[in-house]
């Protein structure tokens, strides 16, 4: 028997705007970054309205730009005080039974800053793994390789941003899209996730029944 047979579910989060309250923080480091490398700057609608490879066409930036740009972004982010938890998210892992769901995190946040997060949240102990510092385009790998790794459970992954929802559906997960995110829940929906939902309360729920 395959020893992840007994668990049903592999449940997968992305980082920023999902476990960590850090859309004030993403926005103003993007805004830094311009300013530095002297860009074209996004709005917050942009940001919210606006898809990734759109937000960079704003900006001016190509593929050694954004480069450049994401690198730096991350090193600004680095300095920063580590964000808060989504409101509602500490009840979520506290208030139903995981025992069958083995969790995990796929971001492109740096994994220290993810592992430094998990540890001061008092939260860490619910997560079976960490993937950070993955690409701005590489999320579907590191996510087909989970799939792999832990084959035959069901894999769903809860992201904010439309690259979460392309990435897992490449990668063979149903998606959820959350809609206390980074991105607009209209612009999130228009990407065609599996589920969404509006509230951490609501994320349990469906868990649950999935």
């Amino acid at each position: 028997m395959n020893r992840h047979s007994l668990t049903r579910k592999l449940l997968v989060f992305d980082f920023d705007g999902v476990l960590a309250h850090s859309h004030e923080q993403l926005h103003q480091t993007v805004l830094d970054v311009c300013k530095s490398m002297r860009l074209a700057e996004p709005s917050l609608d942009d940001l919210k309205t606006k898809s990734a490879k759109e937000v960079l066409k704003i900006m001016g930036l190509g593929p050694l730009g954004t480069l450049r740009f994401v690198s730096l972004s991350r090193k600004l982010l680095g300095r920063k005080e580590i964000p808060l938890l989504e409101r509602g998210m500490r009840e979520f892992f506290t208030g139903w039974d995981k025992e069958d769901c083995i969790l995990g995190i796929v971001s492109s946040s740096l994994q220290g800053r993810i592992h430094e997060f998990l540890e001061r949240e008092k939260i860490n102990m619910h997560f079976s793994f960490v993937s950070g510092g993955i690409s701005l385009w590489g999320k579907d790998r590191a996510l087909f390789d989970l799939t792999v790794k832990y084959r035959p459970l069901k894999a769903l992954y809860v992201g904010d941003e439309e690259r979460d929802i392309v990435s897992g559906h490449k990668a063979g997960y149903q998606v959820i899209a959350i809609g206390w995110g980074v991105k607009s829940s209209n612009f999130l929906k228009s990407y065609g996730p599996d589920y969404f939902v509006e509230s951490p309360e609501t994320l349990a729920e469906l868990i649950k029944i999935l």
